[in-house]
């Protein structure tokens, strides 16, 4: 079965507001599957970035609340470690 393309191009925009807000997802799982935003694994900031040395706890439940207002996102589930 073939993905939904909403799905694709909401977890597109996810990362780029991840990159946006200086935060390294490398090692996460991030995707959108049925308008369910999912961050899963470990987040860090970037360096050279405004959220290294912040609070990224902070930062990254500000992104999830501004994604719930994007049309296509029903939720957003965070289940992840922040390392600094």
């Amino acid at each position: 079965m073939a993905a939904d393309p909403a799905d694709v191009s909401n977890t597109k925009y996810l990362r780029a507001q991840l990159a946006k807000f200086g935060i390294d997802a490398t090692m996460a799982d991030v995707r959108v599957s049925h308008g369910i935003c999912s961050i899963r694994g470990s987040l860090k900031s970037m360096k050279g970035t405004e959220s290294e040395g912040g609070d990224l706890r902070a930062i990254v439940e500000q992104m999830a609340k501004g994604l719930k207002n994007k049309p296509g996102i029903k939720d957003v589930v965070i289940e992840c470690s922040y390392r600094s």
